[in-house]
This record gives structure tokens, C-alpha cells and sequence, in this order.
């Protein structure tokens, strides 16, 4: 009975993880869309039939399943969680990356990107000049990035904090997710 609670609990939260996958972004079709509809378009018409979706569905589940007993437990729900905000937290960092080396904005980087956004990186924490990151300037540069997100979560909750208290309600948050949307950024919340 527990097993098939678990269940029941399980494919709904597999839908959340998998319904940003079938998201377009803004009439662009994202990359896992498209590997969507590679893998489990059988007519190839550029849509997942019902009977597709629910082929993706069960491959899904499949791969979440990992002792094979046709039930997912809740450590086996916790693993996929973890693995896919390993995954969405590479494709951002990837996003980052991108953003910051890409000079000729081709969407890849090439070796000479690559290089400079090396040295750029090594200019601005090998402080003492000697071409190695210490212990105490990879220290330090972990303290400035910290100290940087602290200031942007700060004016983020000054910003957006209606109530004043310090802390950003679920309304107040809602605000903040909407108005990155609307100006297509990213940020800490």
C-alpha cells in the first residue's frame, strides 16, 4: 500500500520535472524539447501524441526506477530530484559561461574564447601576479562572489519586500520570478 502511495506521489512530481522539458521558450524550441521529440516522436509529425507522451512517461520512469521493481521509492524519487538540479545547474552555468566568454556570440566557444576568458579569469584572482591561484586568493574570490550575491539578494528583497519584514512572502517572491521574466534575467531566487 505504502509503495503504491509512493507512487501515486511519485509520477505527479515526474510531471513537474518533465513539464518544463515539453516548454517552448517564448516560440523557440528548447534543446531537451527537441531531444524529446528526436526519441520519442514515432510519426514524426513534431508533436508527442498522448500514446507518445506516455512512451516518454514510462522510459522516464524507467530510468528513475533503479532497483527495477516497477515502483519508485522515495529515495529513488530524491536521487532523480538531486540529479536533475545537478543537470539544470550545469545548463546555467553553461548559460553563464557563455554569456561571459562568448565574444562573437555563436553560442559556442571556441579555443580563443576559451583562452581569453582564462586569462581573464586568472587577471582578476591571481592577485599577486604569479601566474597560480593560491589558497588565499581562490579564498578571496569566493568572498567577493559571496559578498556580490549578498548585495544583489539584498536589493532584491528591498525591492521587492512589500511588507517590509525582511523576508520575501510567496506573493512577494512570485513578483520577483515575474519581473525576471519579463526582463529575461537571471538571478539567486
Amino acid at each position: 500500500m505504502k509503495k503504491k502511495y509512493l507512487t501515486l506521489l511519485a509520477l505527479p512530481a515526474m510531471l513537474i520535472i518533465t513539464l518544463p522539458l515539453l516548454n517552448a521558450e517564448e516560440g523557440k524550441k528548447g534543446e531537451r524539447h527537441q531531444r524529446l521529440l528526436e526519441k520519442f516522436d514515432a510519426d514524426g509529425d513534431g508533436q508527442l501524441s498522448k500514446d507518445e507522451r506516455k512512451t516518454a512517461r514510462e522510459a522516464m520512469k524507467a530510468r528513475i526506477d533503479t532497483d527495477g521493481d516497477g515502483e519508485i521509492s522515495e529515495e529513488e524519487r530524491q536521487l532523480a530530484k538531486e540529479k536533475f538540479a545537478e543537470r539544470k545547474h550545469r545548463h546555467q552555468m553553461k548559460k553563464r559561461m557563455l554569456k561571459y566568454a562568448d565574444t562573437d556570440g555563436d553560442g559556442v566557444l571556441s579555443d580563443d574564447e576559451r583562452t581569453a576568458a582564462r586569462e581573464k579569469m586568472m587577471a582578476r584572482v591571481d592577485t599577486d601576479g604569479d601566474g597560480k591561484i593560491s589558497k588565499e586568493e581562490r579564498q578571496s574570490a569566493r568572498a567577493e562572489r559571496r559578498q556580490k550575491r549578498d548585495e544583489k539578494h539584498d536589493a532584491i528583497i528591498e525591492q521587492y519586500d512589500a511588507d517590509g519584514d525582511g523576508i520575501l512572502s510567496k506573493e512577494e517572491r512570485k513578483a520577483v520570478r515575474k519581473a525576471r521574466q519579463n526582463s529575461n534575467q537571471e538571478g539567486l531566487i
